[in-house]
This record gives structure tokens, C-alpha cells and sequence, in this order.
């Protein structure tokens, strides 16, 4: 299945009303398209100012940071999310997405990770789930897309417990 179909039928099915993005871009207008409202964070001025010039739509919120500096940010610091979305380029280091995934995981009970067939993203996801509290499912894409489920009782890295 095509990755922005998948991601909003998955939204549709998991009644999927908030998002936290890290990485805006193809999946915000899927998340939108799904009826969600997103705020979507970008670390790259340059990623940033094309965001705004074609994702700057009712029901999304842009924001130009990094976790986990961000993460104070008002529109976040005291909200919970239904999904957090984290993608990106490919990034350097043995764990590209270390921050993003955490701080998804501090905000959102379902955390997905886009390009999950990269090295870098799978050695992420068992850092992240090393203490146990999360199952992880592989959805087949061309990319990999890993879905991250908090499971019942699993303590939260920082700030509440977010509901589904």
C-alpha cells in the first residue's frame, strides 16, 4: 500500500485526531487529508521556509526547532497527541532519530518512524524500546514504516501520559 494511503487509513481507523510531526512534508498533507490537526516540527531554516510556503493550511501548525528544545514550546509542552509521526533525511550517527523518537514518545501513545529499513532507524528503535513498555510492528513499504504502540502500565520518558 502507498504510504500516504496507508497513513491515512491508519489515522482513519485509529481515530487518529491529533498529530505531533517531526518532519513535515508528504505525511502532513496525508494527516490533514485524514482529518487530523498537526503541528509539525522542522530543525532546517531551508526545510522550514518551503514548509511554510506549501503546508501553511488551517488545522497545521508549523514550528522551527529541535527536541528537545522544542518540546517547551507552548503548542507542546502542555498538549498530548494522539500519533507522532517522525521522518526526516538520512541522517549520520549510529542513532539518526535518538530526540525525535524520544520526545515522540514522551507525547503519544502510537509513534510511527518513517524510513524504518535504514540501518540507523532500526538500530533507533531498539534503543528507544530496550526497557520494554512498547510493541513495535513492521508495516511493509518501500521505506519501512515502524509503528510504535505504548503498551498498558509503560512509564512515560517526560511530561503525562497521553490517552488514545
Amino acid at each position: 500500500m502507498e504510504e500516504y494511503a496507508f497513513l491515512q487509513q491508519f489515522c482513519k481507523e485509529k481515530h487518529i485526531k491529533s498529530v505531533l510531526e517531526f518532519g513535515p512534508g508528504t505525511s502532513t498533507l496525508a494527516f490533514l487529508d485524514a482529518g487530523c490537526d498537526v503541528v509539525s516540527i522542522e530543525e532546517n531554516w531551508k526545510w522550514f521556509q518551503v514548509a511554510q510556503r506549501t503546508l501553511m493550511l488551517p488545522n497545521c501548525t508549523l514550528l522551527l526547532g529541535a527536541p528537545p528544545a522544542i518540546m517547551d514550546h507552548p503548542r507542546i509542552a502542555a498538549s498530548s497527541f494522539d500519533l507522532a509521526f517522525v521522518d526526516g533525511p538520512g541522517a549520520k550517527g549510529p542513532l539518526p532519530r535518538l530526540h525525535s523518537m524520544q520526545a515522540a514518545m514522551s507525547r503519544a501513545s502510537i509513534v510511527i518512524l518513517h524510513d524504518a529499513n535504514r540501518a540507523g532507524e532500526q538500530a533507533t528503535i531498539t534503543e528507544v524500546t530496550k526497557n520494554g513498555g512498547w510493541e513495535v510492528i513492521k508495516q511493509k513499504s518501500r521505506r519501512g514504516i515502524g509503528i510504535l504502540l505504548r503498551q498498558s502500565g509503560a512509564a512515560v520518558v517526560h511530561g503525562e501520559r497521553p490517552s488514545l
